[in-house]
């Protein structure tokens, strides 16, 4: 996960003027699709570990609910992270295509890249130390 923040930060201020909204929101994405990707692989050995460890059916119920509940917060996060890449997204194709737009797209980007570093937050918070 640490690579994730490492990926915003360089892909968010390494981009050329011309196209830095663009790439910070390709790099936001790219993250959020690469964290994805390690915790739904992560979540799935986590459950069979779960059931593994339980004394009882019920125990492995009870386990799997409580660690459901806490991927609901992950998933959350996942679900919000990418409202607002594609906010972002619309707003500087709109305007890489000369069209008018009253929003604030810096805000939006930055609110994408907020977004991102809350899925690796809820993520981390979710596995523990």
């Amino acid at each position: 996960m640490r690579s994730m923040v490492l990926v915003l930060v360089v892909g968010a201020t390494a981009c050329g003027a011309g196209n830095k909204s663009q790439k910070a929101v390709a790099t936001a994405f790219t993250a959020v699709q690469s964290a994805g990707d390690s915790f739904t692989a992560w979540d799935a050995e986590r459950q069979l570990e779960i059931v593994d460890e339980a004394e009882s059916r019920e125990a492995a119920e009870a386990a799997l609910a409580d660690h459901r509940r806490r991927q609901a917060v992950v998933l959350e996060a996942f679900a919000y992270a990418y409202s607002a890449i594609g906010a972002a997204a619309a707003a500087t194709v709109l305007l890489a295509e000369g069209e008018k737009f009253d929003g604030d797209v810096d805000a939006l980007i930055a609110e994408a890249l907020r977004a991102v570093l809350a899925v690796k937050a809820a993520i981390d918070a979710m596995r523990g130390p």
